[in-house]
């Protein structure tokens, strides 16, 4: 999902600075814009696993898109002013980097599921209360 909202992001992104002739600072804060809605539709919907946190969550979407913003306009502005790259590789080059921000931060904090993971006794324990069920279950005739 992450994949598919950050080609549609880049490829508006292309579309803005290329065909549209804006500045490039512009098209990241559309291109952002956009993929905030997409993104958050596509990750609540199909990757990560709490969907009853969805007010929390959005909140702590909102925060990670923020940073992941800054981040990634401070990284394509250094990249164009300093080493002179053109603004769509530098943009390439920025997504790298925010990317993996922006996934980890999704993963481990905002779709985070908010139920404890089992401990291995915990497991343990449900596995023999089926043994117990299943050898105690009547034989059907």
């Amino acid at each position: 999902m992450g994949t598919l909202n950050t080609a549609v992001c880049y490829g508006m992104f292309v579309l803005f600075v290329r065909v549209f002739d804006w500045h490039y600072n512009l098209a990241l804060v559309v291109d952002y814009g956009f993929g905030a809605i997409l993104g958050y539709t596509l990750h609540r919907v199909g990757t990560f696993a709490d969907r009853k946190h969805v007010r929390q969550a959005f909140g702590k979407y909102a925060i990670t898109l923020v940073l992941a913003f800054l981040l990634n306009l401070g990284l394509l502005n250094l990249t164009v002013r300093t080493l002179q790259l053109e603004p769509l590789p530098a943009q390439a080059v920025s997504i790298l980097f925010v990317t993996m921000l922006s996934y980890s931060m999704q993963r481990f904090w905002v779709f985070r599921s908010h139920h404890p993971p089992e401990t291995e006794a915990q497991l343990d324990e449900n596995a023999e209360a089926e043994d117990d069920s299943v050898s105690a279950a009547p034989l059907a005739v």
